[in-house]
């Protein structure tokens, strides 16, 4: 559409009108998430690649690594690893022997959010110290192919941290859900279970949150882009109250508050005589989120669960190169991943989606 737009405005058939246009982003990351037809966003972009549009472009590639330190242990044979995936030139891939291996999902949560470091913050404090929470959770994060994982993660890691670290209580904040009727203009609360279930099911908040002062939230609309809060920032929650979540997150590098309001969501996409409403907080817990999301982060306390299936190219590149230190990268696996080797706590191998990953060389920390 640019391409044709600049053509037209500078009466010319040379590419973009002849103007110099410069993109940038890396090929091998991942497309959108698609509710729809997934199969079909692939071809698009592969289409795209064989283009003039994009073959007679003059093309550079980074080849500097500039997330890892150059004084990090073993960055030659992680950067090895990290083309390996990113190239895809194999299906059967070594992970290396210097990364550290989680028992369980607890055991990985408590590797990534040090119990005795945030209690400085927390719970030895009068207190909280938001600013220093800020820091801590901005650069510490679990992430996992599918939104289903990051789910269960994260009400672990919310008790791990309401119970061990902070001794804040958990709070259960439950939605409004009404229906319209188009024809009264009036709304009615819910008193089906099946309807809120209907409204569960979509990609809205859930019925209930379940938060604690001090754990670390992402908004999940665009609630004030003057302000740069939109889908995706990370806050802290600072106070829980019936209407308002009050959270501190970084602006321009200052820490600063903002009140989070409940806002309305439609179920329009439903056919349903009437149309469902939910009015809840647009947030959702941030100790663990999905590949997809973490795409650009750069990930000091990396934690990578493998436990649920990679169900897109690039997930695996994209997940291990998020690591800005590689002495703080924690794996989980689960070898029943692998039919010939379940219930074997001794296998050396596991595949996802027929790409076989080799862990014979990693130890439990």
């Amino acid at each position: 559409y640019i391409n044709v737009c600049l053509k037209i405005a500078n009466e010319t058939n040379d590419h973009m009108g002849g103007k110099t246009i410069i993109f940038s982003g890396d090929i091998k990351q991942l497309p959108p998430v698609s509710t729809s037809n997934t199969s079909s966003i692939s071809p698009l972009l592969n289409s795209f690649y064989s283009t003039p549009l994009f073959t007679d472009s003059f093309k550079l590639e980074l080849n500097l690594n500039n997330r890892i330190k150059d004084n990090e242990p073993h960055k030659d044979q992680y950067l090895s690893f990290l083309n390996e995936l990113r190239q895809h030139s194999t299906t059967d891939f070594k992970i290396p022997s210097f990364l550290n291996k989680s028992s369980d999902s607890n055991d990985l949560i408590s590797s990534i959010y040090d119990e005795e470091y945030l209690k400085r913050y927390t719970q030895y404090r009068l207190e909280f110290d938001f600013e220093q929470l800020l820091n801590y959770f901005s650069k510490s994060q679990i992430i996992t192919p599918t939104n289903a994982n990051a789910n269960i993660l994260n009400d672990q890691a919310l008790i791990h941290f309401s119970n061990n670290i902070s001794q804040q209580p958990i709070i259960e904040v439950s939605a409004y859900d009404y229906y319209l009727n188009p024809n009264e203009d009036t709304l009615t609360p819910l008193n089906s279970p099946l309807e809120s279930q209907v409204l569960n099911q979509n990609d809205l908040p859930p019925s209930t949150l379940k938060l604690s002062v001090g754990a670390p939230i992402l908004i999940t609309r665009n609630l004030n882009p003057k302000m740069k809060i939109s889908n995706g920032t990370k806050m802290i929650i600072k106070k829980i109250s019936k209407n308002v979540i009050q959270a501190v997150y970084d602006f321009m590098g200052k820490p600063t508050n903002f009140d989070i309001p409940r806002i309305e969501f439609k179920n329009d996409f439903l056919a349903l005589p009437n149309v469902l409403i939910r009015k809840q907080f647009p947030i959702k817990l941030a100790f663990a989120s999905t590949v997809h999301k973490s795409q650009g982060l750069s990930i000091e306390n990396l934690g990578i669960d493998l436990t649920s299936p990679i169900f897109a190219h690039g997930q695996a590149y994209v997940a291990f190169s998020r690591a800005s230190s590689i002495k703080n990268i924690h794996l989980l696996f689960n070898n029943d991943q692998n039919t010939n080797n379940q219930n074997d706590p001794n296998a050396e191998t596991f595949s996802i989606n027929n790409i076989s990953f080799d862990i014979s060389d990693i130890e439990v920390n």
